[in-house]
């Protein structure tokens, strides 16, 4: 046990550092289920038909305060194991675990708890001691309980076995192969561009789909108008301040010896692959090194002004009453349409001529796109807040976007009134930076009449017709190629073939039903078919080999419709494993088994379903319960 702890500590302490801190845990927990600071009124409910006492509820949450406070991943060390991800365990089910381990009869000798203890480091059991006034005996108790659930999830964990009868089943679905051959008719080789749908087929066509996104329809069709916005903007420009930067030669040398592998020799013919040459004294750089420093100091610069020009033209909407969640009562001057203008005016002696104003024209977001660089910058930059510009524009009053919309929640902070300059600077890669709002919208809306539409609607039909008529000649290929082969079957219908191009059938590479996917057993993806996440293709070509059928060829169709092709795929043979093959695949079959059969054990062991199953957890506040259980998705 000892040895498996030093062997992980490292991988164990590294799933800590990626999960949720457990701060908030303890205090969620402690306030929903304690019912307060821990007087006497204090229930959780019962375990093994029996009350929970007080003392256990003061004694795990002193145990876990230890185990934090020692950076022991007591609630998610599981995910070692797991190689998933789900939300840590909290204080009650940590609770429950240990009350199994002990009922189990799960022992650990004092003398491993002791050298468990010994192995961390001193200065944090003496900063634990001063922190939380704990003994060395409430450490002692903190790390057995850790060392008794782990020990009891590993004495189970150990008892996984694969059987051969697994490893031939598994083996069979990933190295059993079918090989086939196939003729696919994409309904872009069966448009007529001569075509021209009657006013019938417009009209029914635009009344369908005009209320549906582009790509959002039946058969991916849809002409509603995106939404669009107008926003002004400031810019500052990061390589006019450049030019206003004061950079002395001490400065400079003190940056370039911080800095020197950052400052190379540019090469002697371009383009050059010999690797990047270091100036060899400061001399030579110096020319690089004060442009360079001289360009950091100007985004420092920009960044400074941008943030002062955004707080002080988003000050007037921090004190205005909230009149739905994520918007504001406007204040007086929030129309006032040279306020960007002005600040720009007032700014411009300290920024010289690096302050631009801007004005755009309504845009969708795909338009943003044309605006150059402030489509792209960031704000909150490498944060959870992180946002684009182009993006925050569309987080505005009067468009789709909710700020109660639970999906939008990390968004929540960017919603904004129109006229509201948002309070924080948004950065591009050049390091300019922006300072913006949002001053006009237009939701999404169906096209004003069918006529705006007309060409998207003859090309949407053209296609219609094309894949009806690809639909249409599969199935008759399909009949036929039952007959006499899918070949042979093309070869009788030389329109057919001539649409489909100097390769009517294709052959691909024999593939298996399943295929290992970072360590886990995946549908098997077949190129020429492309996205096929359930495997569906994949089944309905092995589902043939197990039909007993009359027909010479065994062929099957295949409609791709979201993409307007059509897949007759002919069976030509199952490639067995043989002997040689297994022996070859056997052992990393094993591990591929074992490694799924322990993440699968790991997520069901640590389930906080199963957890109050094993213990028969009856909860003092249900509604509570239900609550943690929804929010857990469980």
């Amino acid at each position: 046990m000892m040895k498996f702890f030093r062997k992980n500590t490292k991988y164990l302490l590294a799933i800590v550092m990626v999960l949720l801190l457990v701060v908030w845990l303890l205090e969620d927990t402690v306030q929903s289920w304690g019912r307060g600071s821990g007087g006497a009124d204090v229930e959780w409910g019962e375990v093994y038909g029996q009350a929970i006492p007080l003392e256990d509820i003061y004694a795990v949450r002193q145990d876990v305060e230890i185990l934090n406070g020692l950076g022991i991943p007591w609630h998610s060390f599981f995910m070692y194991f797991a190689g998933q991800i789900r939300e840590p365990l909290d204080l009650q089910e940590w609770y429950m675990l240990d009350r199994e381990a002990q009922r189990r009869g799960i022992h650990v000798p004092d003398a491993d708890v002791a050298q468990m203890r010994e192995s961390l480091a001193g200065e944090a059991i003496d900063s634990l001691r001063k922190r939380y006034k704990v003994s060395n005996a409430d450490i002692d108790r903190a790390l057995k309980a850790f060392s008794r659930v782990r020990l009891a999830f590993l004495t189970d964990l150990q008892a996984l076995k694969v059987s051969e009868a697994d490893i031939q089943n598994y083996l069979r679905e990933t190295a059993e192969k079918a090989k086939v051959k196939m003729a696919i008719l994409n309904g872009a080789q069966f448009i007529d561009p001569a075509y021209e749908p009657t006013e019938e087929e417009y009209r029914q066509q635009f009344e369908k789909y005009k209320d549906k996104d582009p790509g959002m329809g039946e058969d991916r069709f849809g002409y509603r108008k995106p939404e669009r916005v107008q926003i002004e903007y400031i810019q500052v420009k990061a390589a006019e301040l450049a030019k206003h930067q004061n950079v002395d030669d001490e400065e400079a040398h003190k940056y370039w010896k911080e800095n020197k592998k950052k400052f190379t020799r540019p090469p002697e013919t371009q383009p050059s692959t010999a690797p990047a040459v270091e100036y060899e004294n400061y001399t030579e750089a110096r020319a690089a090194v004060l442009k360079d420093l001289a360009m950091t100091k100007a985004k420092r610069e920009a960044l400074r002004l941008g943030t002062e020009m955004a707080k002080a033209l988003s000050a007037p909407w921090a004190t205005q009453p909230a009149t739905q969640p994520g918007y504001r009562q406007p204040p007086a001057d929030a129309l006032d349409h040279e306020r960007y203008p002005k600040i720009v005016d007032a700014f411009r002696s300290r920024a010289h001529d690096a302050l631009a104003y801007h004005r755009t024209q309504m845009v969708d977001r795909t338009g943003f796109y044309a605006l150059g660089s402030v489509a792209n910058a960031i704000a909150l930059q490498g944060t959870p807040d992180m946002i684009s510009l182009r993006d925050a524009a569309f987080l505005v009053q009067g468009l789709a976007a909710d700020p109660k919309d639970p999906t939008l929640q990390r968004q929540a902070r960017w919603f904004h009134n129109l006229y509201e300059t948002l309070s924080e600077p948004f950065v591009d890669y050049e390091g300019n930076v922006y300072v913006f709002r949002t001053i006009a919208v237009e939701p999404k809306q169906p096209p004003a009449s069918m006529a705006e539409v007309k060409d998207r609607l003859r090309a949407d039909l053209r296609a219609q017709r094309g894949a009806q008529e690809a639909a249409k000649l599969a199935e008759q290929l399909l009949e036929r190629a039952k007959q006499v082969g899918l070949e042979e079957a093309v070869k009788q219908m030389p329109e057919l073939a001539q649409k489909l191009g100097t390769t009517p059938v294709v052959t691909p590479e024999p593939f298996a039903r399943h295929q290992a996917q970072f360590g886990r057993s995946v549908p098997t993806r077949v190129q020429e078919i492309g996205f096929d996440p359930k495997g569906e293709f994949v089944e309905t070509v092995f589902s043939m080999a197990g039909k007993t059928t009359t027909q010479p060829t065994k062929v099957a169709l295949y409609p791709l419709e979201s993409q307007q092709r059509y897949v007759v795929v002919e069976l030509v043979d199952i490639l067995p494993v043989t002997q040689a093959e297994y022996e070859a695949e056997r052992e990393r079959a094993e591990q591929m088994l074992s490694f799924g059969n322990r993440s699968q054990f790991a997520m069901n062991w640590f389930s906080p379903e199963n957890i109050r199953a094993r213990v028969g957890w009856k909860p003092a506040h249900p509604e509570l319960d239900e609550q943690k259980t929804e929010k857990a998705g469980v």
